[in-house]
């Protein structure tokens, strides 16, 4: 598992952790869902993680994101 993400990985991270989907976090981005597709996947592959939401767990509790509640 490998947690060196690159900043706009970390970014969409913390949007996935807010609840935005690929369409929304691309808007906000200006980059087209299937670039924001690309990252969350590179970024599965970093964490190893299995889903959408296990990345979003394994990053919270790795403090790479914080919670939205925070």
């Amino acid at each position: 598992m490998n947690d060196d993400l690159s900043p706009r990985e970390i970014e969409i991270l913390q949007f996935l952790t807010e609840g935005l989907g690929v369409d929304e976090i691309g808007e906000r981005l200006d980059l087209s869902p299937h670039t924001v597709r690309n990252h969350v996947q590179s970024t599965l592959e970093k964490l190893g993680a299995h889903s959408k939401l296990q990345a979003v767990t394994t990053a919270l509790r790795r403090g790479l994101v914080t919670s939205p509640r925070d």
